[in-house]
């Protein structure tokens, strides 16, 4: 959980200027964020507007609903996409400062077995023999 912390901290620091505000708004950061994200960015964003008295709005959903809203409406500043060909279609609308795109998470298949266990697979094809979730 730090890393992911830290990693959504630089999110909300470093690629605010990832979309340029499109007209008069509201003064504060928008974001458009996977759904995923919304426990860790809500958490990050009260640290954030306590420390810059900056005012965070989110918008959370699913990464192709969030790119269709961001060239609709034109008014988002960080977008945390959980799909980077819904960055690319938003790239493409000509709305992404140049030079402030960023791949900040990843993901990975963890397998959990019980403590006891003698079973540690090594590779995806030992899942096949698994009979039970």
């Amino acid at each position: 959980m730090r890393t992911v912390r830290f990693l959504m901290q630089a999110a909300l620091l470093v690629c605010a200027p990832v979309l340029g505000a499109c007209g008069a708004r509201e003064p504060g950061l928008t974001v458009f964020a996977a759904a995923s994200l919304r426990d860790v960015c809500v958490e990050l964003g009260r640290d954030f507007e306590a420390r810059d008295g900056v005012s965070v709005q989110y918008h959370f959903a699913g990464s192709n609903l969030l790119a269709r809203q961001i060239i609709a409406v034109r008014a988002a500043d960080v977008f945390l996409s959980a799909d980077e060909r819904q960055v690319d279609v938003v790239e493409h609308a000509g709305l992404i400062s140049a030079g402030t795109r960023r791949s900040l998470l990843s993901n990975r298949l963890v397998v959990v077995v019980p403590e006891d266990s003698t079973w540690a697979p090594a590779r995806a094809q030992d899942l096949a023999a698994v009979k039970r979730l």
